[in-house]
């Protein structure tokens, strides 16, 4: 099987989040596919993370809940989600992910004791963003805030601290239906 190449690249729309590409690819070796085919491609312009947060004195994970108008007609809107956020320019995913768990769960993680679990595309059949999860282990003495999220960035965060078996119940029972948070908690949950 021969890799597409691409031949042709024009933004079709762009704003400061992410851009719509119109690319054209000079494909491939079967007889019954056009040479020349045109496909879209969203760009964004960062990259994200998300980390599973487990505060060990409690012994509960920490979640976030937050209403995402994306999902409101399929799902209600509200998604019990692990902490993420995108990836400023400038910073490194370590640097991100501690400023989103500080942003919206009120925790000082520090960097040394993040354990990186996975990176992925969220969706590569349209888009090039990858998010990189953790994994990392809080205590109380850690908690610096409230947490909730950044007033300006119009955040409205409530902060869920769920248990292990309630956590491996709603798993088997479908409650999260959110990627990154499916993807960081079947990387931690025991194996049994």
């Amino acid at each position: 099987m021969k890799i597409p190449q691409i031949v042709s690249k024009v933004t079709v729309h762009e704003n400061q989040i992410f851009s719509v590409e119109r690319i054209g690819l000079l494909a491939n070796d079967r007889p019954d596919v056009r040479p020349v085919l045109i496909r879209w491609k969203t760009h964004f312009k960062c990259d994200a993370v998300a980390a599973v947060v487990y505060n060990r004195s409690n012994n509960k994970f920490q979640f976030v809940k937050q209403f995402r108008p994306a999902t409101a007609e399929k799902g209600g809107g509200e998604m019990l989600e692990i902490v993420a956020g995108k990836i400023d320019p400038g910073e490194t995913p370590e640097q991100a992910i501690v400023r989103e768990i500080k942003e919206e769960i009120g925790y000082l993680a520090r960097e040394n004791r993040l354990d990186k679990i996975t990176s992925f595309f969220t969706a590569p059949g349209s888009s090039d963003e990858r998010i990189t999860v953790f994994s990392i282990v809080v205590d109380d003495d850690d908690k610096i805030s409230a947490g909730g999220g950044v007033a300006s960035e119009q955040e409205s965060i409530h902060i869920v601290e769920l248990g292990c078996k309630e956590v491996v119940d709603d798993l088997l029972n479908g409650k999260f239906e959110d990627a990154k948070t499916l993807v960081g908690l079947f990387y931690v949950m025991p194996r049994s």
